[in-house]
């Protein structure tokens, strides 16, 4: 760091540091900068991080590697409190800083996938889980990897999202949440497999509408992810099934006529 008169050592409480498990409570900031990350009376973990990751990514090899780890874990605390106000787009942003200062680190990659889960990234989401499902502790989560199917899934990957559930089967999970979704992934999986002229609903989902020759006028949402299946492949172009952004799916005033599950 150039003109080190310039910084201070800014430091957390024990008490904080541990229930963080940061190896170093002990961070180097712009003297400025310290009224303004505990301007409340309280530390501010997004200010904090956002200066850390200014001061320390200039900063020697030596003291970023020494450091990293612990920024990586504060990075991951003010990516967790953006979520849960809502400011997705945010949290994916100190989740994947998460990621630069501990690459390969499990949380992190979770996190990312949560917050790009929730911006609609669903190919982004579902790679991130799994990374961070290659993780030991991680892969035993079974609300992770319903997360990390549902996002398979809504992607228009149900077979992926079918193994990653496949695991949990093993431990007869007691509640129905897990075992619709296991039920209707594999429903889908299957019909993929079969062969039969079938569509996936893009992320973007899709509107189901009667048959022409139908009286019934009801028009219903389908959740992206949806594998239908059509009864007549020559009408298929009446139903609107074309190639969506590299993907099989529903657009404009598509329908369906069968599907392996009740509209």
């Amino acid at each position: 760091m150039a003109d080190e008169q310039m910084y201070s050592v800014l430091e957390l409480e024990a008490t904080t540091a541990s229930a963080l498990r940061l190896q170093y409570r002990r961070f180097p900031v712009r003297s400025d900068q310290i009224s303004r990350i505990r301007g409340d009376g309280r530390t501010r973990i997004d200010l904090l991080v956002d200066e850390v990751d200014l001061v320390v990514g200039s900063a020697d090899d030596e003291t970023a590697d020494r450091l990293g780890p612990s920024i990586a874990r504060l990075a991951l605390v003010a990516a967790r409190e953006a979520d849960s106000l809502g400011m997705v787009e945010r949290a994916a942003h100190y989740a994947i800083l998460a990621q630069v200062w501990a690459p390969g680190l499990p949380d992190a990659a979770a996190m990312v996938a949560i917050a790009l889960l929730s911006t609609g990234d669903l190919e982004g989401a579902a790679k991130h889980f799994d990374r961070a499902l290659l993780d030991d502790d991680a892969g035993n989560l079974v609300g992770m990897r319903i997360l990390a199917a549902r996002a398979a899934s809504t992607s228009g990957n149900p077979a992926r999202a079918r193994d990653l559930l496949e695991p949990v089967t093993r431990n007869d999970p007691k509640f129905d949440e897990f075992w619709t979704l296991y039920s209707l992934v594999t429903d889908e999986a299957d019909l993929l497999s079969s062969g039969v002229p079938t569509a996936v609903v893009p992320p973007t989902g899709a509107t189901w509408r009667a048959h022409p020759h139908d009286e019934a006028e009801t028009l219903q949402r389908l959740a992206g992810g949806r594998v239908l299946m059509i009864d007549d492949e020559s009408v298929a172009d009446w139903f609107g099934v074309r190639t969506v952004d590299g993907r099989a799916g529903f657009v404009g005033l598509g329908a369906v006529v069968a599907s392996p599950r009740s509209a």
